[in-house]
C-alpha cells in the first residue's frame, strides 16, 4: 500500500522493522516411528545455539519437518544440505526421525521473517474511507503465529466501529484502534527477535525487563513449574493478558527457586527412545 499512497497525495508512513534474519526450511514426510505419547518434537534455538527444528503431524498421516537457523546458519534449499543441517542439531532426534520416513515433497525455504509495522495511524492526511488491516498494517515473524490472530482482533475493532456508526468519517481513529490492538503482540515478537545477535535493533528498557522475566519463567517451566509454562504459552499465543506474568505465585516460585535451587530439569522425553534404537533408515530415493 505504501508504494502507491504518494499517487493519491498521502505521505509514506514511518515503518518500524525488526529483522533477526531467521530462515526456515520445511519438507513433508510420511511413515515414521511411533513416538508413543509425544505429539511431535520441538528443538528450540537459543542464544548460544542459533539452530533448531521441529516435527509436527499434518493431514493424511504425514509429518512436517522444519529446520530453523539465524544469520549465516539458515538452512539451505537442497535436500542434502537440509538433511545435513538436521544432523548438526544438538539432539539427534530430528535427523533420526527423518531417516525412518519417506519424503513426499521437495524442500521449501522461507526467509522473509522480519517484523514490520506501518504507522498509518500517525498520518494526518490519511484519506477517509481507506483502511490498512492485517499484514498491510503490521506483520510478524511467522514463528510466533500471531498474524492471523491480530488480523482477527483488528476485524473486531472494525466491526465495533461500524456498529457504533463511526465509519465513514473516522478511518484514522479506527487505525489507532488497530495500533493499540497490535501493541502487545508487537512487543512480544520483536522483544524475542531483538535478543538474537543477528537482529538489526536494540531492546527497549521495558522489553529487556519483560525478556528477563520471561527467561526466568522459562527456567522455572523447564524445572517443572506448570504454572510458569502455561502463562508463557498463553501469552505467546495471545490467549491471555501480559498481566498474567505478574501473578504473585510466579514471584513466589522464582524467589524460592533462587533460595532453594531449581531442582532437577525435565529429562529427555522417553518417546524419543524409538529414534535412538533405529537400525534401518528408509531408502530416501523412494519418493
Amino acid at each position: 500500500m505504501s508504494s502507491w499512497l504518494p499517487a493519491i497525495g498521502v505521505r509514506t508512513p514511518e515503518v518500524s522493522e525488526v529483522d533477526a534474519r531467521i530462515g526456515y526450511a520445511t519438507r513433508v514426510y510420511r511413515g515414521g516411528p511411533d513416538l508413543a505419547d509425544l505429539s511431535g518434537i520441538v528443538m528450540q534455538t537459543t542464544l548460544d545455539n542459533p539452530v533448531g527444528g521441529l516435527v509436527l503431524p499434518v493431514e493424511d498421516r504425514r509429518w512436517l519437518v522444519l529446520a530453523v537457523g539465524m544469520g549465516e546458519r539458515r538452512p539451505p534449499r537442497d535436500v542434502p544440505g537440509f538433511e545435513a543441517f538436521l544432523r548438526q542439531l544438538p539432539d539427534p532426534s530430528l535427523a533420526a526421525f527423518v531417516d525412518q520416513c519417506t519424503p513426499c515433497s521437495e524442500v521449501t525455504i522461507y526467509r522473509r521473517t522480519g517484523n514490520r509495522r506501518h504507522h498509518y495511524e500517525r498520518l494526518r492526511d490519511w484519506p477517509d474511507g481507506l483502511l490498512a488491516i492485517g499484514d498491510a498494517f503490521v506483520s510478524f515473524n511467522p514463528v510466533f503465529a500471531q498474524g492471523m490472530t491480530v488480523a482477527a482482533c483488528e476485524a473486531l475493532v472494525l466491526r465495533n466501529a461500524l456498529s457504533a456508526g463511526r465509519l465513514p468519517g473516522h478511518a484514522r481513529s479506527v487505525m489507532r484502534g488497530f495500533a493499540a490492538t497490535a501493541a502487545v503482540p508487537w512487543s512480544v515478537a520483536t522483544g524475542q527477535d531483538l535478543r538474537q545477535p543477528t537482529s538489526n535493533g536494540r531492546l527497549t528498557r521495558s522489553q529487556a525487563l519483560m525478556n528477563a522475566w520471561a527467561r526466568e519463567l522459562s527456567r522455572l517451566g523447564v524445572h517443572g513449574d506448570a504454572r510458569a509454562t502455561d502463562v508463557l504459552t498463553a501469552l505467546y499465543h495471545l490467549m491471555s493478558s501480559p498481566r498474567t506474568l505478574l501473578h504473585p505465585a510466579l514471584f513466589r516460585s522464582a524467589l524460592l527457586a533462587r533460595v532453594r535451587g531449581y531442582g532437577p530439569a525435565a529429562g529427555r522425553p522417553s518417546g524419543l527412545a524409538a529414534l535412538d534404537s533405529a537400525e534401518h533408515p528408509v531408502d530416501k530415493r523412494k519418493q
